[in-house]
């Protein structure tokens, strides 16, 4: 507790504020959060909305938890996928993990 206040002393400046360096370390801070974790999110959310969006009746598709079907109807809130011969069912949009052959290459 004692090594926490003595930090928190040597950051202030001589009038009690808070000094520019702090402030530009949580700059620093936000803008490496932002570039490594928040703008590759958004960037990898946005593609799958326009995956959904461009789905079609006979696409192959491979839901989120692994099965492989294809779609034979597409609804408003989701679709009707083929998982087998006599096995049909209805999933939501957010079900959909990828279409199959939409793969990333896997590097050598």
């Amino acid at each position: 507790m004692h090594n926490l206040l003595n930090s928190l002393v040597l950051a202030q400046n001589g009038d009690g504020g808070i000094g520019i360096g702090m402030i530009l370390f949580w700059v620093l801070i936000f803008g490496v959060f932002y570039f490594i974790l928040i703008r590759p999110q958004q960037k990898q959310q946005k593609e799958h909305r326009k995956l959904l969006s461009e789905l079609k009746a006979g696409d192959h598709i491979v839901t989120i938890g692994g099965f492989k079907g294809v779609i034979t109807q597409v609804k408003e809130d989701g679709f009707k996928v083929r998982f087998a011969p006599e096995v049909e069912l209805e999933i939501i949009k957010s079900a959909v993990g990828r279409r199959q052959g939409d793969e990333p290459k896997k590097k050598k």
